[in-house]
């Protein structure tokens, strides 16, 4: 009984950090791929532009979708320690 919990806890909480890294590992990606294309195309060398970039809209990211991963979090705490049970 004990062992199949933890497996679907451990199960879950590998999801949910999927889940949760998800939007800010894509605005990353996809941010990276346009920046990389813009320097492409102007010939622009400079590695400290891309960090920039990536830097701010990855805290842009985390500022918006704070929320969400806070909630998710704390449902999924509270479940692991049987308050909503």
């Amino acid at each position: 009984m004990l062992s199949i919990n933890v497996f679907y806890y451990a199960k879950f909480a590998i999801y949910l950090i999927v889940m949760l890294s998800l939007p800010v590992m894509a605005s990353s990606f996809i941010i990276g791929l346009l920046v990389g294309i813009f320097q492409a195309l102007t010939q622009i060398q400079d590695q400290t532009f891309s960090f920039v970039v990536k830097l701010v809209v990855v805290m842009i990211t985390l500022v918006g979708t704070f929320g969400w991963i806070a909630n998710s979090l704390l449902t999924f705490t509270m479940n692991l320690y049987g308050v909503y049970k």
